[in-house]
């Protein structure tokens, strides 16, 4: 397969602080983070580029044909599915296991290292109910490297399930 280009963003904080997330509470982690000392270079950048942005996103396209068979395979007889969502999300976080300085935070002027990894993937709501809040929400799954394939689908599932229906839960 080929790969495009990446593209990279950025968005706004809405707190300082992480906090536990009511709608997500898989996807946020408890305080206190590791403080990651700062380096005279990473001081400079932090003060370059401000204080309007602790994450910075990435945008590619992949050609998913081999994964597409492999989870036909997988799948085969299988009651419930692994989509290619659970898939992606599973993948990212072993790449976050691996690399864990790409899982780190900006807070303020000041970078912090998560006790574990956590993945957020868009969730489409066109055509279900959910759209009537909005066209695009998320399912997030904290601690995704400590399971398995078959669990992060099960949660992805449940979480997109909730989303597409429109109902706003506290679990």
């Amino acid at each position: 397969g080929r790969a495009l280009a990446p593209s990279f963003g950025t968005s706004t904080p809405r707190d300082h602080h992480v906090r536990a997330c009511p709608r997500h509470p898989n996807a946020c982690y408890p305080l206190p983070m590791e403080r990651v000392p700062l380096s005279a270079v990473r001081r400079f950048m932090l003060w370059w580029f401000g204080r309007t942005s602790p994450y910075v996103s990435a945008t590619a396209a992949i050609d998913f044909g081999i994964a597409r068979d492999w989870l036909a395979q997988l799948n085969d007889g299988r009651e419930e599915r692994v989509s290619i969502n659970a898939l992606m999300a599973s993948a990212i976080a072993r790449v976050l296991v691996e690399y864990p300085v790409a899982n780190r935070r900006i807070v303020g002027s000041q970078i912090f290292q998560p006790p574990g990894v956590g993945v957020a993937m868009p969730v489409s709501l066109i055509g279900h109910a959910g759209e009537k809040r909005m066209e695009v929400s998320m399912m997030a799954v904290r601690e995704i490297d400590t399971l398995s394939l078959v669990d992060v689908a099960r949660i992805s599932r449940k979480d997109i399930a909730v989303e597409r229906s429109g109902r706003l839960t506290d679990s």
